[in-house]
């Protein structure tokens, strides 16, 4: 028995062949890292790039950019290994029929590290955003850039930061430097995990389950905001009723007779807006004060409420500072804020 004689090359000279090629190189940009890659990035629980965009974005919208583009070095080897669209996948589509810019790191490709050609276009992709005013959604999973620990100063940067709980890392230098440097034994979670960055250094802004939870939330958060800071507020229906219910009534009885006695100011503010329409925003950080996003008759608010359950609504250092950058992008992007305030003082 002998092995099947290899594929002929397509006749570049037809159009069939050149369409028969472009099959050819789609297929190989799609699974370059190959099945052991693609599983073994499953079996952390983590989606390869192009099956997290599929998720995000509203189905089929994906237009893909720079697809084919390789990298250029020879050093180290690297010239026999070039895979199609190095190790980010880059387009633009849609969430709920409104344009977007994304690009999605793939660890299955370099540990999706930032090359010269990644970066390239993840430049490109961030400059089409800027010229066309769209929102712009980086999915990181990244080993780092040439530089360590280059990989996490990006998101930092950016407006919101979602984290997968036990998945999710961001830290300037790892554990093992840690350890060699001053000999400190701390682990991966406590370091830099999704946790600490939503409980402790406010550096996240939700803490997500699972990859899908992550992206329900984007996909959440970006409907209650316009597409640039020059645009309008999406407006959406409302059954907002502006006579006095019976639910606006309970307003009259939330708040406690005593001063003592804490209440939830979510009760009160989800009574004040739109029904089911109020997005926390950072709701493990600084829990004295909320803070997010509503609708009142259909239109987006940036919500501020003090919360007597935690600490009886004191405003301390960490309070102050979520409030106001929140205060701050809703400035940015004319944003109206509803501010409920229920404080004993500093």
């Amino acid at each position: 028995m002998t092995d099947s004689a290899p594929a002929p090359a397509p006749d570049m000279s037809t159009t069939a062949g050149k369409i028969a090629d472009l099959k050819v190189r789609y297929h190989e940009a799609v699974t370059a890292s190959g099945e052991a890659a693609i599983e073994k990035q499953h079996a952390k629980g983590k989606m390869t790039a192009r099956e997290r965009i599929d998720t995000l974005l509203d189905h089929g919208s994906f237009v893909e950019l720079d697809e084919f583009v390789r990298h250029r070095t020879h050093a180290f080897g690297m010239g026999a290994k070039r895979p199609y669209g190095d190790a980010v996948v880059t387009g633009t589509g849609t969430i709920h029929g409104r344009q977007v810019a994304v690009y999605s790191q793939d660890f299955t490709i370099f540990g999706g590290s930032l090359g010269e050609v990644a970066g390239e276009k993840i430049i490109k992709v961030m400059e089409l955003a800027l010229k066309t005013g769209v929102p712009i959604i980086g999915i990181l999973d990244s080993g780092g850039a040439p530089a360590a620990g280059g990989a996490v100063y990006s998101p930092a940067l950016t407006d919101f930061v979602i984290m997968v709980d036990k998945t999710s890392q961001m830290f300037v230098t790892g554990p093992d430097v840690i350890k060699t440097v001053t000999g400190e034994d701390v682990g991966m979670e406590e370091l830099g995990g999704a946790l600490t960055h939503n409980r402790t250094s406010g550096v996240s802004h939700y803490l997500a389950s699972d990859e899908s939870d992550a992206f329900d939330y984007a996909r959440a958060l970006l409907s209650y905001l316009p597409d640039n800071n020059l645009a309008e507020l999406p407006q959406y229906e409302s059954s907002a009723e502006l006579e006095i219910t019976d639910a606006d009534r309970r307003l009259n009885t939330m708040v406690p007779d005593s001063p003592n006695q804490p209440y939830d100011v979510v009760d009160v503010i989800d009574h004040v807006v739109d029904e089911g329409s109020f997005l926390e925003v950072q709701p493990l950080f600084a829990p004295n004060i909320v803070v997010g996003f509503a609708r009142v008759e259909g239109r987006s608010v940036g919500v501020i409420a003090n919360q007597p359950n935690a600490m009886a609504g004191t405003l301390n250092i960490d309070a102050g500072e979520k409030a106001s950058r929140f205060v701050r992008f809703c400035d940015a992007f004319s944003i109206p804020v509803l501010t409920l305030v229920d404080v004993p003082g500093y």
